[in-house]
């Protein structure tokens, strides 16, 4: 199998609501939780209609779009973060529906430790990075403040090119996973853009990032080399010169190969799998990062595919701010909520510790029931609750291609989370099954 190339991919995964508790750390390091009010809500502007050209796209085409959208997280950071009333936790505002950063909304409040990935704010629009702060953008068709006025090339090129405006702007920055998202073909990308065009415009202009120009330059850089490795991963890249030193190395334990079923797929099930992972940017919290020196940032580490969050590997070492929704460690597999710490879990298929002991029909009903194969409540930031709007045929090949990739012995914490917030977590799973909450 072709090991994917190195990229550095996006936040997008659809960090999950925060269960509001108030968090204390006791004897032996155990969590203790008491419930209570909310923090104070954020004072936004009040919504305001925008104004939208023609959609000449197709009512299929549209449906194709709108599928990709909602199961790849797009709303998780591109529409603004409120108090859900039904869920009694945070969740996306629909009534701002992919409309980005809302103007006047607050930074992030915390702080990111020495090693941390990034800090996300109190909207779910506003990310503080070791190198900036950067925003969603408005992704409604208004023609002033959002995607109104591109076009369709220009909407694609951004995931051929890394860059706004067609591909001659600044670039993409995390937390956007263009990187992941320009697997998918041209058709897909239309009929994303095709959706986008539907829906009802919003107007909100965004902030320009907080990010200094020698940044900008890097990250410029960054995305080129992106492309050229998705392209060919043995092509021969420099590192680059005069840049902030690297982080404190990791101290990793050596990568252990596992045990695997013998289980057999059709080559074209296994296919159609990857690209769903790779386009839906699984990699992003379930392979380890490390830091890579030819992008001069930290990437995900293909030697630990998939693996999960390593064994004594550290948690988000920053602070959460009153009002911040969530913190992410150093390798990208651990996070920091209101409620507790949680870790990807290890997807490779090794038979001790990963998905080799699990069915095919164990795997479908994760997302169809919102629990894991042991029935433990999954908990934020694993967005099922988006995936789950894919067909069967789509998780099975998943699962076909998880099965495809080297077994790697890794065993994941469970979460650090109270008792209390499991139970409220699984409430809101149970009102997110039953259709009756979230953008639609």
């Amino acid at each position: 199998m072709t090991e994917p190339s190195r990229s550095l991919g996006g936040l997008r995964s659809a960090f999950a609501p925060c269960v509001l508790l108030a968090l204390g750390l006791g004897p032996a390091g155990v969590l203790h939780a008491q419930p209570q009010a909310p923090p104070s809500s954020v004072t936004l502007k009040p919504v305001r209609p925008g104004q939208a050209p023609p959609n000449p796209y197709t009512k299929k085409l549209i449906a194709r779009g709108k599928l990709l959208v909602l199961s790849g997280g797009c709303n998780t950071c591109h529409t603004p973060w409120r108090l859900d009333p039904k869920l009694g936790v945070p969740a996306p505002d629909a009534t701002r529906m992919l409309s980005g950063h809302p103007e006047g909304a607050p930074d992030p409040g915390g702080e990111v430790g020495p090693t941390d990935i990034a800090l996300i704010g109190p909207t779910f629009t506003s990310f503080r990075l070791p190198f900036g702060t950067t925003y969603s953008l408005n992704l409604t068709p208004d023609i002033d403040t959002g995607t109104g006025s591109w076009t369709e090339k220009m909407f694609i090129d951004i995931f051929r090119k890394g860059r706004h405006l067609g591909g001659d702007g600044r670039p993409v920055y995390p937390p956007m996973p263009w990187s992941w998202i320009r697997y998918r073909s041209d058709q897909d990308l239309k009929a994303i853009f095709a959706y986008l065009r539907s829906i009802p415009p919003l107007r909100n202009l965004p902030p320009t990032e907080k990010i200094p120009p020698p940044v900008a330059d890097a990250v410029i850089a960054m995305n080129d080399k992106i492309i050229a490795l998705q392209k060919d991963p043995n092509v021969k890249l420099l590192a680059p010169q005069g840049g902030p030193p690297p982080p404190p190395a990791l101290d990793l334990k050596p990568v252990v190969r596992g045990r695997a079923p013998k289980r057999t797929y059709p080559a074209d099930m296994v296919t159609k799998g990857r690209l769903l992972v790779m386009a839906g940017d699984c990699n992003n919290c379930h392979t380890p990062w490390v830091y890579d020196p030819v992008l001069g940032a930290p990437a995900p580490d293909w030697t630990r595919m998939l693996s999960g969050h390593p064994e004594g590997a550290p948690d988000p070492q920053g602070k959460l701010g009153p009002e911040d929704n969530l913190l992410v460690g150093p390798t990208f597999t651990s996070f920091r909520l209101p409620f507790g710490v949680t870790y990807s879990k290890n997807l490779t298929p090794d038979i001790d510790t990963g998905s080799g002991g699990w069915t095919e029909e164990q795997f479908l009903a994760v997302f169809r029931k919102g629990r894991h194969t042991d029935g433990r409540t999954i908990v934020p930031p694993m967005p099922w609750d988006g995936i789950r709007n894919l067909p069967d045929a789509d998780l099975r090949a998943i699962f076909a291609y998880l099965q495809s990739v080297p077994p790697i012995r890794c065993e994941t914490p469970l979460p650090k989370v109270p008792p209390q917030a499991l139970e409220m977590l699984e409430r809101v799973n149970g009102i997110k099954l039953s259709g009756t909450a979230g953008p639609s």
